[in-house]
């Protein structure tokens, strides 16, 4: 990339050394965040979502992993349920990217156990799940939306 750019303004004018040079820095931020948003959508689907379903009752979530049952939280048992977001919601989005629409949620119970839920289960998840909750969810802004990050930070 260097030699390219050295190359161009030794060869072209310096409109054109910008020119390549704006596109080359859009070209390799937009791959970037392409791969970051690939990256996400993998990580959920064989980490959280692989054979996973999560059915809402009112009065409980029951988690299920290739029909079976593996976990129930009951609505009156959960302490908080924090969804971790890319951007703030309330205000407009001035640098949209690939990785806008990935976000997850972690309900905590009061047992301190813990369930990940990804966008990729349903995209419209977070306002189901405030509307089954009945209350604000806690909001945590990440610019790279993984779990692995805020795993590591609350245990």
């Amino acid at each position: 990339m260097i030699t390219i750019i050295i190359g161009i303004y030794v060869h072209a004018s310096v409109y054109e050394f910008f020119e390549v040079l704006l596109f080359s820095f859009l070209f390799f931020g937009i791959a970037f965040l392409g791969f970051v948003a690939i990256t996400a959508h993998i990580r959920y689907y064989f980490h959280y979502e692989l054979h996973r379903k999560v059915e809402l009752f009112t009065d409980k979530m029951v988690i299920k992993v290739k029909d079976k049952v593996v976990g129930q939280l009951l609505k009156n048992d959960i302490v908080k349920i924090t969804l971790y977001d890319k951007r703030h919601i309330d205000e407009a989005n001035l640098f949209p990217t690939l990785l806008d629409s990935f976000y997850y949620l972690i309900v905590t119970g009061k047992n301190q156990e813990r369930i990940i839920l990804t966008c990729l289960l349903d995209i419209r998840l977070k306002k189901k799940i405030a509307a089954w909750y009945g209350q604000e969810l806690e909001h945590v802004y990440q610019l790279f939306p993984f779990p692995l990050f805020t795993e590591l930070e609350e245990s």
